[in-house]
């Protein structure tokens, strides 16, 4: 009898399998058309200069972009080696005839970014490594190719940025000066707008980081969202309220503000963009923090949205407010989560 439920079970599995790659094969087609899309709008050279077709062609990058972050983890997860590399080398040697020799480098860096932290995501969900395992290495493989990516025209991007600021500023002064504030007032102003404009420009590299490091996120959410789907037996998103900052993450914290406090400038900068990054993920464990208290406490669901609503007008207090609670969370660990052994968390 333990013999024949043995068969059963593992028929079950083998059909379960087979499902699996039936409903995979579907996905393959639109996969590749993403990647070969992704290399002719990327760096097909288009002349088009009408502003709205390129914001456009920009929105559709974003997101075939997110699309293929969870497409290759899904070939790559699925084992589909010969036909995700294939298709990559495609879309590469795409991408070169179409920009020529002279973005080579910037081809080759974006397509690994992409490729990479596709792969290493896939593979490693396989193994059924821990969430936030995956996450960083996947995570990392994108920072790293995107540094080398950006690193050669930040210093070009920065001084774009500060005479734009220049003329925004002056735009700025020439509306106050319309709407019929006064010298004093407008001087007042002036200096706010010139902070915000500064720390923007300070800030530059982390912002256009975390833009990348969001796309990734999303299309690997998306790629565990289709594993759970499909398989709900071992699930791999854990609830919100459990997302936590792992407490190794904090000497990066500590070196960063020291550096900030006894560096030169040009470390200043660097440690000012690494405290950003990690504030961000903070504040999401903060909000984490937020949330499991709130339905610990039974609150309703209108007086949730309330709350965050008054939250979201806190602005950078709040900000900061809730930074700070996912930092102290991160080795005080309020909600057991370690002892727990939540799946991703560990």
């Amino acid at each position: 009898m333990n013999l024949i439920d043995k068969e059963n079970r593992q028929t079950e599995n083998n059909n379960h399998s087979t499902r699996l790659s039936d409903n995979i094969e579907v996905r393959k087609i639109p996969i590749l058309i993403a990647m070969i899309t992704y290399s002719v709008l990327l760096f097909g050279n288009s002349t088009d200069s009408n502003s709205f077709a390129i914001v456009v062609m920009s929105t559709v990058v974003y997101f075939i972009t997110i699309y293929l972050f969870y497409g290759i983890a899904s070939l790559a997860y699925y084992k589909n080696t010969y036909l995700l590399w294939g298709s990559a080398i495609c879309a590469v040697v795409l991408g070169c005839m179409l920009s020529g020799s002279n973005n080579i480098l910037e081809l080759l860096l974006s397509w690994s970014s992409i490729l990479f932290a596709g792969v290493i995501t896939g593979k490693m969900n396989i193994n059924s490594h821990k969430q936030l395992k995956v996450y960083i290495y996947g995570g990392v493989a994108v920072i790293v190719f995107s540094l080398l990516l950006m690193y050669p025209i930040w210093s070009e991007l920065i001084t774009v940025a500060k005479e734009n600021s220049q003329m925004m500023i002056e735009e700025f002064r020439k509306n106050l000066t319309t709407i019929g504030y006064s010298s004093e007032a407008i001087s007042d102003n002036i200096l706010v707008f010139q902070k915000m404009l500064a720390v923007f420009t300070r800030l530059l590299p982390s912002t256009m980081i975390l833009g990348i490091l969001l796309q990734f996120s999303v299309g690997y959410l998306l790629f565990l969202l289709m594993l759970d789907r499909k398989d709900p037996v071992y699930q791999r998103i854990i609830p919100f309220s459990y997302w936590k900052v792992p407490f190794s993450v904090t000497p990066i914290v500590i070196v960063s503000i020291i550096i900030r406090l006894i560096g030169g400038e040009q470390l200043k900068i660097i440690a000012d963009n690494i405290l950003t990054i990690l504030s961000v993920y903070y504040c999401l464990t903060g909000l984490s923090v937020v949330e499991y208290y709130l339905k610990k406490l039974n609150i309703s669901r209108f007086m949730k949205i309330m709350f965050y609503i008054l939250l979201f007008f806190t602005q950078l207090v709040g900000y900061f407010v809730i930074v700070l609670l996912g930092f102290i969370d991160s080795f005080a660990d309020w909600r057991k989560v370690h002892s727990k052994e939540i799946i991703g968390m560990k």
